[in-house]
């Protein structure tokens, strides 16, 4: 117990009462640097002031529960500048740790120096709601200075290796095994394992940095050659082009030669043709001339006829105009006539009409006085008092017809409620019926997922990009059992990954999620396809099926294959087997036997409820262990298809209240309805006096209106019956005076007249008749000489209109001449001065060319036009895609193809040199890390036997990338199960804490860490374990190699084995204890090497 026993004999009481009152010096060089001695708190959790003192070896600290053990451990983390969250206990601050009552609190620890017989001193002063202040060695620091302390010393609070609170003793048990590898190595020889293995992480790192920029460096160089190829080939187009380009110019010069040519050939044809024309005209006017003389006599005859003619028509038109004028006058009298019977008869006629129109008026003056007499008209006070009536009634209906208001905008938000609500329940019968999954996700869960997928669908035909959707919305498996396991098999982060063939379409869906949308794309994965994956397994299909497999997890998945290849390429479930049944013991056995004497290519498969993975051991006896993770196969998947039942059960229920709650607006609706109907029943009968009485107003109103028009008809009736008997009295006042007989004397004289007329106009009309026949005779002689006339002159004008014809042709080919000579003298002088400019080398290529034109008769425009549009033809043949761009474009990619050959030669360099930074680093680390693992492997394994089955530590070294080396700790507890992983789920908790307690005592001696705590490891563990555990670590901590170990436990056994140098400390704080008082007498009273 580290107590020393002291002889009855020679006992001195003075100077044994004067070593009590001296503080306790303990021997220093029994400690390692950084080692507790003491630790002395004050107003801190349970104490209110109490000091503690260690030994340099194994201190176990018992006392019941409650007592402050723990304590000890919250000091030292605090005191030293450590996390809550080291203790377990993020969600406090260190105000919690004052004692209740007390305003501030003080830790103050003790450590052995690294100079001999120094010690230093850490003290940590904190107030509530203020601030902490530090010491070092009394004098006022910082928590930077704390903290470089700990460094210098390899203390590390954070590595639950070695500093292990009760809060975290599961937090071991479920630590990963990369995270445990860098716990190990952080403390082995102050972390400088940990420094290489994250030195290899950065170089690997780099080196896949390296690695990816090669690769595009070279995927850019295959892009840049294909398309130096290509702009080669418009190059040599384009200097094809350039050659036509030339020879076209040299056609186009020879343009005004050729033009030359056809005008001198067009101006001497024109001479020609003028000559020609002349000749003819001369013979024509010779054949014309006896046709002139005879057309002249025809027109001396027809000359004759026409005076004959005129004669007879100034005869004619005289007796004509006579005529005219006496049947004038006869037409005057008969108008008069007319005029005088008109007004004999108008006298009787109009007083007919007169006295029918009066009549007419009278009788409608009688109607109309009638109907004045049979209108009903109140008086005014009567017509008023029916008003008030109605207003009275009316104000009466609006005040009643307010709660019916009331009632009605209550009914109209129901109703708008009820729509809501049927709307509501369309769209959750939707996503019932729907077999898009994006509906059914959790959008706490998969939120980003389901912006992201929705966005891309809005945006693929724009972005003209091709992806695929991530496997928890594109695939389902055939058959729902195998659904938990597909979700069990395929990583998180796969499952919410997009999927696309190549690196051009990587770089746009990653641009549009990380750069346009990176709140909505952050923590999305894009997985690129591999260009020759085989979806062919290590081992065939009847092979597995002979260990009752149903086969591949693959063969059950269903969904677009680049998808699938994707999930294969990442998580292999193209090579793991899997039974919906969990397989006998003894398959099981057989495959572990195959797997480590035949090296049977299976790695993992999937039985009932559980996944199975294998591992060889690199270290000892080279076991095969398993490591087993379970999952329900009862729940439904998100690779099952359709909803789960838990989301199709929670849409349900809300179809259901959606339901309910319309079903009691209905109801209210119905209550409102019956309400309104009530009230408007009530109110009817005011309703309809009120309508009533709005009826006789208006009835009333009408008859005033048909009083007024009545009375104005019957005035206007009157006047005009006053008017037409005066009418009537005046045309009989005219029968009276003898107006009628004047009238009939007039007209006999009239008709006298009339006679007289006749007799005149017969010997007129006798002239008239002669002349006409004369007429006739000499328009017939003309007519017959006119047609004769006509047909010659219509020949002459024809021979005239051809002769004018000709002599304008004549014309024309004289000035078409005069112009053409013009222009070919113009043209001669031109093409001269064109060819004073041309050099003899010019001179003798249009002369070769002329020669060639001749040779193929194709000197003339249609010729030179053709050759031209030959030209042009191939031309436009090359010019399409080609161009001095092609040149630029040419020469900026080889530019490019050169900047990145000389980068690859560069890049292969570099990553040459971090292969030998890490084939170097490796060389040196690797080995000391393997010795570390093979020496706790052996020391575990050899603790692990006499506390369970077996044990091992291994090192998972399968993968390139050094940030997922793991350390495995490897564990059966019954002598027929193999070795399992040790996990948080799999084992129970006794062996858990047995498990973790043997591994921290495998450590011991491996590093330099000054001291371990570890707080209540022997939960859950049995008497019997737990005695051979504290031997093991009391054992080890107590040997020559053991460093400072505090072991907390709340109970202690009979029969525990007890080392030298071992110190037992018994915590029994509480009410029972005496007041406290700041003295050596008191503080260290709890000493025991004080009293001996």
């Amino acid at each position: 117990m580290g107590t020393r026993l002291a002889s009855q004999n020679g006992f001195d009481l003075n100077s044994f009462t004067k070593k009590l009152k001296l503080p306790y010096k303990p021997d220093l060089e029994q400690y390692d640097t950084g080692a507790i001695l003491r630790v002395k708190l004050r107003n801190f959790m349970s104490y209110s002031l109490t000091e503690f003192h260690f030994g340099p070896k194994m201190n176990l600290i018992i006392g019941p529960n409650g007592t402050g053990k723990s304590t000890f451990v919250c000091a030292i983390c605090i005191g030293l500048a450590g996390k809550l969250e080291y203790l377990g206990k993020s969600s406090m601050n260190v105000d919690h740790f004052i004692k209740s009552g007390q305003k501030e609190a003080s830790i103050e620890l003790e450590l052995k120096a690294a100079e001999k017989f120094e010690t230093v001193i850490v003290e940590r002063e904190f107030v509530r709601k203020g601030k902490t202040s530090w010491y070092i060695n009394k004098k006022l620091s910082n928590e930077l200075q704390i903290k470089k302390l700990l460094k210098d010393f390899n203390i590390q609070l954070d590595n639950l290796c070695q500093f292990l609170p009760q809060d975290r003793v599961a937090r071991f048990a479920s630590l990963k095994p990369e995270e445990l590898l860098k716990e190990l190595e952080r403390l082995y020889e102050n972390g400088e394992l940990l420094e290489q293995h994250n030195k290899l992480i950065e170089l690997y790192s780099l080196r896949q940095e390296k690695i990816k920029a090669l690769a595009d460096i070279e995927f850019q160089l295959t892009s840049l050659r294909e398309k130096r190829v290509s702009l080669e080939e418009r190059a040599q187009q384009y200097q094809e082009y350039q050659l036509l380009e030339k020879e076209l110019q040299r056609h186009e010069t020879l343009r005004p030669y050729v033009e030359l040519s056809t005008k001198k050939r067009a101006r001497e044809e024109l001479k020609k043709e003028a000559e020609e024309m002349s000749q003819r005209i001369k013979e024509f006017d010779k054949r014309i001339l006896p046709m002139k003389e005879k057309l002249q006599q025809f027109h001396r005859n027809l000359g004759s006829t026409e005076t004959r003619i005129n004669e007879y028509t100034s005869l004619k038109e005289k007796y004509t105009k006579e005529l005219e004028q006496s049947l004038g006058a006869i037409k005057e009298v008969n108008s008069d006539i007319q005029k005088l019977n008109d007004q004999r008869l108008s006298l009787a006629t109009d007083l007919e009409t007169h006295r029918k129109k009066w009549q007419q008026l009278s009788e409608e003056l009688d109607t109309m006085t009638q109907k004045l007499d049979s209108l009903e008209i109140l008086s005014k006070e009567e017509i008023q008092e029916l008003r008030d009536r109605r207003a009275s009634i009316q104000d009466k209906l609006l005040e009643e017809q307010e709660p019916i208001d009331g009632l009605e905008t209550e009914k109209r938000a129901l109703m708008r409620i009820n729509e809501q609500l049927e709307n509501r329940i369309k769209t959750s019968e939707s996503s019932l019926k729907s077999k898009d999954r994006l509906l059914v996700l959790d959008s706490h869960r998969f939120g980003n997922i389901i912006k992201a997928v929705k966005l891309l669908r809005e945006n693929r035909k724009k972005m003209k990009l091709e992806y695929f959707e991530p496997p928890i919305i594109s695939l389902t498996v055939t058959d729902a059992k195998y659904g938990p396991a597909l979700e069990r098999c395929i990583r998180f982060q796969n499952q919410c990954a997009f999927t696309v063939r190549n690196n051009e379409d990587y770089k746009k869906l990653a641009r549009f999620l990380y750069n346009e949308n990176p709140d909505i794309g952050r923590n999305i994965g894009i997985r690129t396809l591999s260009e020759n994956f085989s979806f062919q397994p290590r081992i065939h299909r009847e092979e597995i099926k002979k260990y009752n497999f149903d086969g591949y997890l693959v063969d059950f998945v269903e969904g677009p294959r680049e998808v699938i290849q994707m999930v294969c390429e990442n998580d292999r479930i193209h090579n793991i087997p899997v039974s919906h049944r969990d397989i006998d013991a003894s398959i099981k056995d057989a495959l572990s036997y195959k797997i480590r004497n035949e090296n049977f290519p299976m790695s993992e498969f999937i039985a009932g409820e559980a996944y199975y993975s294998f591992n060889k051991s690199s270290y000892g006896s080279k076991q095969v262990t398993a490591n087993i993770r379970g999952f329900s196969s009862s729940r439904v998947s998100i690779f099952s298809g359709g909803l789960p039942d838990d989301k199709r059960l929670e849409i349900q229920h809300e179809i259901h209240e959606c339901r309910h709650k319309i079903s009691t607006n209905n109801q209210t609706l119905g209550n409102i309805v019956q309400k309104i109907k009530e009230k408007q029943g009530m109110l009817k009968d005011l309703v309809k006096e009120r309508d009533d009485l709005t009826a006789k107003i208006s009835r009333q109103t009408r008859a005033e209106k048909d009083r007024e028009k009545y009375v104005t008809h019957i005035e206007t009736f009157k006047d005009r019956m006053r008017v037409e008997r005066k009418a009537i009295n005046k045309i009989k006042h005219k029968e009276t005076d003898g107006t009628a007989s004047k009238l009939v004397t007039k007209i006999g004289k009239l008709e006298e007249r009339k006679i007289e007329i006749y007799e005149l106009i017969e010997p007129t009309i006798s002239k008239i008749c002669e002349l006409d026949e004369k007429l006739l005779d000499a328009q017939i002689f003309a007519i017959q000489e006119n047609n004769k006339f006509s047909t010659i002159e219509s020949l002459n004008e024809s021979i005239l209109t051809t002769r004018e014809e000709m002599l304008e042709k004549r014309n024309e080919l004289r000035s078409a001449y005069v112009k053409a000579k013009e222009e070919y003298t113009q043209a001669l002088k031109d093409y001269k001065a064109l060819l004073e400019t041309f050099s003899d080398e010019d001179r003798l290529e249009l002369e070769k060319l002329v020669a060639g034109l001749q040779e193929s008769d194709a000197l003339t425009e249609e010729g030179l036009n053709a050759e031209i549009s030959r030209i042009k033809s191939q031309m436009r043949l090359r010019r399409n895609g080609a161009g001095a761009d092609s040149l630029k474009r040419l020469e900026e990619v080889e530019k490019e193809i050169q900047q990145y050959e000389q980068k690859l030669p560069e890049l292969d360099v570099d990553v040459g040199i971090l292969d030998r930074q890490i084939q170097d680093l490796v060389s040196v680390w690797r080995p000391k890390l393997d010795s570390v693992i093979r020496t706790i492997a052996k020391d575990f394994s050899e603790n692990m036997k006499a506390v369970a089955s077996a044990g091992d530590v291994q090192l998972d070294s399968e993968s390139e990338n050094f940030s997922e080396w793991k350390l495995k700790i490897l564990v059966s507890f019954r002598d027929s199960h193999a070795l399992m992983q040790l996990n948080a789920a799999q084992q129970s908790g006794g062996e858990k804490s047995a498990t973790t307690a043997v591994f921290l005592n495998s450590l011991q001696g491996l590093t330099n860490t000054p001291f371990r705590v570890v707080d209540e490891i022997n939960q859950g563990m049995d008497s019997k374990n737990e005695r051979l555990i504290h031997e093991l670590i009391v054992r080890k901590s107590c040997s020559a190699r053991g460093s400072q170990y505090f072991l907390i436990t709340p109970k202690l056994l009979t029969n525990l084995y007890y080392g030298t140098g071992m110190r037992v400390h018994c915590i029994l704080a509480g009410r029972w204890c005496p007041d406290y008082e700041d003295k050596v007498e008191f503080l260290e009273m709890g000493v025991t090497d004080k009293y001996f």
